[in-house]
């Protein structure tokens, strides 16, 4: 039998200490998660877009309970892609990470950014905060692009000689750009 005080409040109608690390919908319609507070003591709690891919994809169970979920270390990935970047842009091609706010999870949002930041004319590839989160636990990361031929062909030279057997061409224009760890 539901309490009456649960049937008032905006989170699930259910106790939360019942349900740990549960998904659920609150009577407001919104979806819910249960996780314990620093005293072990399971509380609702929203799930809401956040600012970054990590703080949103580390709202659910099957990420924050998964111990070994940060598999691989993006620092070196990152460095690289620095490189990669100054290499590009001496040959007028602009190689962008596309931040989380806006574009979220959705691909088709990123692509309408990297042509934005890239005004429309200039060559580009790009990777996003989402692919870069999910890379820490494949071990991958997948980069997108749209080239004319002889810019890819730069792209490529320039990616095999910064990763080597971890960089994997893509084998038409409907693939993306993996390089693994």
């Amino acid at each position: 039998m539901l309490k009456e005080k649960y049937l008032k409040r905006p989170s699930p109608p259910v106790s939360a200490q019942d349900h740990p690390n549960k998904i659920m919908k609150g009577n407001d319609e919104d979806e819910y998660v249960s996780k314990p507070n620093k005293n072990g003591i399971y509380k609702w709690n929203k799930l809401v877009w956040k600012n970054t891919a990590e703080e949103y994809y580390m709202q659910f169970p099957e990420n924050y309970l998964d111990k070994k979920f940060y598999k691989y270390n993006t620092a070196q990935l990152l460095k690289k892609f620095k490189k990669v970047a100054s290499e590009l842009k001496k040959n007028n091609i602009l190689f962008i990470e596309i931040g989380w706010k806006r574009v979220y999870y959705f691909i088709d949002y990123a692509w309408e950014d990297a042509d934005k930041i890239a005004k429309y004319k200039k060559p580009f590839i790009f990777y996003t905060s989402n692919s870069l989160f999910w890379s820490k636990n494949k071990g991958e990361i997948d980069i997108k692009w749209d080239l004319p031929k002889k810019d890819f062909e730069i792209v490529d030279k320039i990616l095999k000689d910064m990763f080597g057997s971890k960089y994997s061409r893509p084998k038409n224009k409907n693939k993306a750009i993996i390089i693994k760890f």
